[in-house]
């Protein structure tokens, strides 16, 4: 492929996994790649399954434009702190959806994500820094809209558990796999790339980086797919492009070809 250039270039890359190496800290050379994208003109998206809260502050320190979060159900202008699109669960289907996982699933844990807060069974563990927007419940229940539902169990590894999940729950949400703590139940038809479908204007060249079975759509979805060495096979099947390890700052090695111009 020719050289990535123009100045009408996206660029959207996933946190944990991917940008994130070891201690979940992004590398100094990402964030300046992604200083020299945005200085010549370009736009960058930070694309996470963390809730909102829990992401805001790496989207503002890294200067995306954009901020995907909760596994792609909740778009926002993080500098504004506004919402620009999103998708939720109700009341009622959030509820439905816990009667079926907690009766029909032996031993699995629960965290359901709000926009403003996260509340978790107290033992679930999600591997992301502790905030006060986590909110650790003995059982935790539903308490307004829900932008996503997390289950995790320790008996079982995350692949079986999704197919298990989508057994149960039917067309109820979308399962998505973030990693390897945990399963993702997303409203139906919400994935990584749902509302960025819709979001970035025609005639725009994208390009995703991504590592985890849930960042897939997000490759499908942009025209130069890139996947860290380190990733699920997978997600390395679904892109066009591999790239150093995460802990080798691979996003900023690629990025840097692009910048100067270097054919792919």
């Amino acid at each position: 492929m020719q050289a990535v250039t123009g100045r009408k270039l996206l660029v959207v890359a996933t946190l944990d996994n991917t940008l994130a190496g070891a201690g979940g800290m992004v590398p100094e050379g990402a964030r300046l790649a992604i200083s020299r994208l945005c200085a010549n003109g370009g736009r960058f998206v930070l694309s996470t399954t963390r809730p909102l809260r829990s992401a805001l502050n790496s989207a503002l320190r890294l200067g995306a434009d954009m901020l995907v979060c909760s596994g792609g159900a909740v778009v926002v202008d993080p500098w504004k702190a506004r919402l620009l699109v999103g998708s939720a669960f109700s009341v009622r289907d959030s509820r439905r959806l816990t009667d079926v996982l907690r009766s029909r699933l032996d031993g699995v844990r629960i965290a359901f994500d709000h926009r403003d807060r996260c509340v978790l069974d107290e033992d679930f563990r999600t591997g992301w820094p502790e905030t006060s927007e986590l909110h650790r419940r003995a059982r935790a229940e539903v308490s307004g809209a829900v932008t996503k539902v997390m289950v995790q169990s320790d008996s079982e590894d995350v692949e079986i558990l999704a197919k298990k999940v989508r057994a149960e729950i039917g067309a109820i949400g979308a399962v998505a796999i973030p990693g390897p703590d945990f399963v993702d139940v997303l409203p139906p038809g919400v994935d990584s790339a749902e509302h960025l479908r819709t979001l970035v204007p025609a005639g725009t060249t994208t390009v995703a980086f991504g590592a985890a079975p849930a960042d897939v759509p997000l490759l499908r979805w942009a025209d130069v797919a890139v996947a860290v060495a380190d990733a699920e096979l997978s997600v390395m099947d679904s892109a066009d492009y591999l790239t150093a390890p995460r802990d080798e700052d691979g996003v900023a090695q690629f990025l840097d070809r692009v910048l100067c111009g270097q054919p792919l």
